[in-house]
């Protein structure tokens, strides 16, 4: 085995230089002739084929047990009747069941005994369990995983009699466009594991099958998690090692030990992609170059240029199939030509043809009136619309001209034309293959309505065209940033519209319309024109002035303060008291915190800024040591106060802080933030509950809160008492205070005036209340806190989370 590892880190090591220093490197590290002859093999084997030998899987397995598990055998409830294969990770049995509870034909993979030194033995188990969960028709199903009597670890899976997918499309005969149907096929299939939370880390031919139903199953998913042992020592070199089995469909950050990840599987497909074409990539046609183009942005080096996810990879596939250019090639004009003519409209085209002539010479004599009436724009109106006329029969090109038109007349203030062409070109949304002519227009027709009062906060207009552009922006999965910047400039001035003419609720759209921003000009800057430039340069400049004036309004509540020495002093005589005189407990009892989990749906909220990304996803149903939310479903398990959360992408761990019968406080261990579970949905629930003057007055009142207000800055907590008089409050952190004025408005809203300036006021919402505890939120910056009478409790709970930063 060691000679093994040997061979391999020799070979990792070699293939990091240049080929033609690999050889001298190798023979100046190795004396042992053997050892040399395998490792120089491997590098031929490497740089010649897709696919790294199987010498690497073979050696392993000649060292394993698996000869304990033959034909005959009986593991569990089966009994082994065919041997079916060997690979990097075991050896694969077709197996019958013979409890006779039912009859039952599986297949069985007993994992090679040369991999436990890497292997994580009880995560295969809970993998398994969980992997039984994903139901797909192209994913194998997994039954049930253990231990044989012999400790050998198998996995019980779905049987299929069929062909690996590389050998089925072989000399078949199979079409091009057969092959990549089957491909998104296969995409989809992976991109609803990813959606499940689960990477697959190992994807190549051999864990691809196409049944005898012509359907294909993907194996394996998830098994890969198993291996890479946290608790070995040389976790990266073992990483190196296993994953150098399949290096031909491993992504170069797999190879140097990272853990899989979405990308790793995009750069799988990718190759996969390219074993299964290879045959109708023989000459170097334009379209070609669009099928290299997917390969090589799905197989790039840097994970950043990649594809961000599968269902994109996917999306160009279609994209070719469909006959449109696909968004990894970015091809000349007369190529997108081509492949409208031939590839989508090649009947409507043809016919259209018979009125070329015509229309070639017509086009240059407008053209040159064009050339000449350019300056005078009294009559540019009539070339436009001659133009219109005759460019009838494509959509496209019909809106184009109109919106130049309708650009024309706006520029000489006849609003009124404009608008209608506006209007127009966005009703032919459905029929239009460039979608961005209609989004261009919407970006007109929203600054015309603007100027001229017509348009408010809800988009409400004579007819829907608006909304119907906003019902159709498509976003870059995974980001609030729409594809391309037609699109989020369109979406830019929505945002704008409820920026800037609603004062009432101007912070609610702060965080969305600030990070828009920052996005269009890291993404897209080189393609806004001037005027786009500017109108964006002039909201970042506002959005800097009330920025100045958000941290006015926070600066007492979220500016970490000088403990004095008396503070330290208090500090320590409250501890000796606390050891004569211990108090109230609050310790958490797992049978409480069960009941409080399992009673209803669960909703939380974070105390730090980093939690309002996930706003959209915080409800979960805990039930029967399973958890399920709208994106995924795990595994937990409580532990004293201690929450473990097992998905596909590993374990999460909540130590619970409090829990009364309406509410719970956890921290992760990982993220160290306080979130707060509730029955209630905190952050989309609009009936909050009113401040009364009397409750306040009954004080004093401690507030535990995060002081970060910056998804950057690191989390700290902080316990300030409040003390209410009938006009003023008395706000004191570590010794040190501040009086300023307060009062309930309208809504019973607690307002806290730091100036005579209504914009740095605090609001602090009043959400809901459990037996001790009132759970507020800053209306400012969404963010929740804690309102407390007993000091005690206040006390514990601050200790409790600041022990566990």
């Amino acid at each position: 085995m060691n000679n093994i590892i040997m061979v391999y880190q020799l070979y990792n090591d070699a293939m990091q230089l240049t080929p033609r220093h690999r050889e001298t490197f190798v023979k100046s590290q190795c004396n042992d002739k053997k050892i040399l002859k395998q490792v120089l093999a491997l590098i031929s084997a490497d740089q010649n084929e897709f696919t790294l030998s199987d010498h690497i899987a073979k050696e392993i397995n000649s060292f394993s047990t698996q000869n304990l598990v033959k034909v005959g055998n009986i593991v569990s409830v089966y009994e082994l009747t065919q041997h079916l294969g060997q690979g990097g990770m075991g050896t694969v049995f077709k197996a019958v069941r013979i409890d006779g509870r039912f009859e039952q034909t599986v297949a069985i993979k007993v994992i090679s005994s040369a991999l436990y030194p890497f292997f994580n033995s009880n995560k295969l188990i809970n993998e398994a369990n969980f992997m039984a969960k994903l139901n797909h028709p192209n994913i194998c199903s997994v039954y049930d995983a253990g231990i044989t009597e012999d400790g050998l670890h198998y996995i019980v899976m779905e049987y299929l009699d069929g062909q690996e997918i590389s050998n089925y499309f072989k000399n078949k005969g199979f079409s091009l466009n057969e092959k990549l149907t089957s491909f998104a096929t296969l995409c989809t299939s992976v991109n609803y594991a990813h959606q499940m939370q689960v990477v697959h880390g190992d994807l190549k031919p051999a864990n691809i099958i196409i049944n005898q139903d012509q359907q294909i199953k993907v194996l394996d998913f998830g098994i890969s998690q198993v291996i890479n042992n946290p608790n070995t020592a040389s976790q990266e070199h073992n990483s190196k090692l296993l994953n150098g089995i399949s290096k031909g469909f491993s992504s170069p950050e797999l190879i140097n030990g990272a853990p899989a990840s979405v990308y790793s599987d995009v750069y799988a497909l990718g190759q996969i992609l390219s074993v299964l074409i290879t045959q109708h990539i023989s000459s170097n046609t334009a379209y070609n170059k669009e099928i290299n183009a997917i390969i090589n942005k799905a197989t790039a080096s840097l994970t950043t240029e990649r594809y961000a996810s599968v269902s994109e990879l996917k999306h160009d596939i279609n994209l070719f199939l469909t006959g449109h250019v696909v968004t990894a090639y970015q091809p000349n004009n007369i190529f997108r030509l081509k492949k409208f003519v031939y590839k989508r409209h090649p009947i409507s085209v043809s016919l259209a043809g018979i009125f070329t002539t015509i229309l070639i010479f017509l086009m240059a004599s407008l053209f040159i009136q064009y050339q000449n009436l350019e300056m005078e724009k009294q009559q540019t109106d009539i070339m436009l619309g001659k133009f219109s006329l005759v460019l009838d029969l494509d959509f496209d090109r019909k809106s184009a001209v109109e919106l130049s038109l309708a650009n024309n007349y706006a520029s000489r203030g006849e609003n009124e034309k404009s608008a209608l062409l506006y209007n127009k070109i966005i009703t032919r949304f459905d029929s239009l293959i460039n979608t961005n002519i209609a989004f261009n227009a919407g970006q007109k027709l929203i600054n015309l309505l603007v100027k001229s009062n017509q348009l408010d906060l809800n988009l409400n207009l004579n007819n829907h065209n608006l909304l119907t552009l906003k019902n159709n922006i498509e976003f870059i999965p995974g980001t609030k940033l729409p594809i391309n910047s037609a699109q989020a400039f369109f979406y830019y001035q929505l945002i704008n519209i409820g920026y800037e003419r609603d004062n009432k609720n101007i912070n609610k759209t702060f965080n969305i319309h600030t990070k828009l921003i920052q996005d269009i000009k890291s993404t897209y800057w080189q393609e806004l024109t001037n005027q786009q430039k500017q109108t964006i340069n002039y909201s970042y400049a506002i959005q800097g002035e009330i920025e100045t004036l958000t941290q006015l309004q926070r600066s007492f509540y979220f500016q970490q303060q000088n403990s004095s020495l008396l503070s330290y002093i208090t500090k320590i005589r409250e501890a000796v008291i606390e050891q004569l005189f211990p108090q109230k407990t609050y310790l958490v009892k797992q049978e409480k915190l069960k009941q409080f989990l399992e009673n209803k749906p669960i909703f939380w909220a974070g105390t730090h800024e980093n939690d309002i990304e996930h706003e959209g996803e915080n409800t979960a149903l805990f039930s029967k040591g399973t958890i399920k939310t709208k994106n995924f479903n795990a595994l937990y398990k409580l532990s004293g106060s201690l929450i473990t959360m097992e998905s596909g992408e590993g374990s999460e761990t909540d130590e619970a802080i409090y829990v009364s019968s309406t509410l719970a406080l956890t921290v992760p261990l990982q993220n160290k933030d306080l979130i707060i579970l509730t029955y209630e949905n905190l952050i989309n629930n609009k009936k909050n509950q009113k401040w009364s003057k009397k409750e306040l007055l009954t004080g004093p009142w401690y507030h535990i809160y995060d002081q970060a207000i910056d998804q950057k800055e690191v989390i700290q907590p902080v316990l300030m008492k409040i003390n209410f008089t009938e006009s003023f409050a008395t706000l004191n952190i570590n010794e040190k205070s501040i009086t300023v004025p307060w009062e309930l408005n309208q809504q019973g809203v607690l307002e806290l005036h730091f100036s005579d300036n209504d914009q740095a006021t605090l609001q602090i919402i009043k959400q809901t209340t459990d037996e001790e505890i009132i759970i507020t939120m800053n209306k400012t910056s969404g963010l929740q806190s804690l309102f407390i009478k007993d000091k005690k409790l206040a006390q514990h709970l601050l200790k409790k989370w600041t022990s566990l930063l």
